[in-house]
């Protein structure tokens, strides 16, 4: 019977992720936020399940997503960086020196938001246009990092409420 639950559980996470998505690339400004929001939602499947539920869920919401809608910048977002990060954090967490650990954190955040405009640019031919030129490419760029570090902060203390206040819950529901 757990079996069938956990399976329940990240097919019902796996439908939440891909209507997030969806809402994402209907409402362009949320393109940008509901991947993240998506992400977060990993968050119960690694604490409450596990890791290996919360790929499949992270694979099967990129394939569906992918197959289902048109704008790809949102999901582009979720499948090079927000949809596994949560997952990736744990074995970033294991490292002992914090300046490396936030700088490694950094350099893959980049490399796959890099990633994502290469990727828009080359394979779906979406021009990357800025109204303030090279300059508004970096302040882009920047205002990303500024996201990231906050999105990092907030797992960290959504890791830390799920523990205390609702891991019971739902793993009780689960189990």
């Amino acid at each position: 019977m757990r079996t069938a639950k956990t399976a329940a559980f990240a097919g019902v996470l796996t439908a939440m992720s891909v209507v997030l998505l969806f809402v994402g690339v209907i409402v362009s400004p949320l393109s940008y936020v509901l991947p993240i929001a998506t992400g977060l939602l990993m968050i119960l499947l690694i604490e409450s399940v596990s890791v290996k539920s919360a790929l499949l869920t992270y694979f099967s919401t990129s394939f569906l997503s992918f197959i289902l809608f048109g704008g790809k910048e949102t999901v582009l977002f979720y499948v090079f960086f927000f949809g596994y990060y949560p997952i990736l954090r744990l074995s970033l967490s294991k490292i002992k020196i914090k300046l490396l650990r936030f700088i490694l954190k950094l350099l893959i955040f980049n490399v796959a938001m890099a990633g994502v405009q290469l990727v828009l640019i080359y394979v779906f031919g979406i021009p990357f246009d800025n109204m303030f030129g090279k300059m508004g490419i970096a302040l882009f760029f920047i205002a990303l990092n500024l996201i990231f570090i906050l999105y990092d902060f907030t797992l960290d203390m959504l890791v830390t409420i799920y523990d205390k206040k609702l891991k019971r819950k739902i793993t009780g529901i689960i189990k």
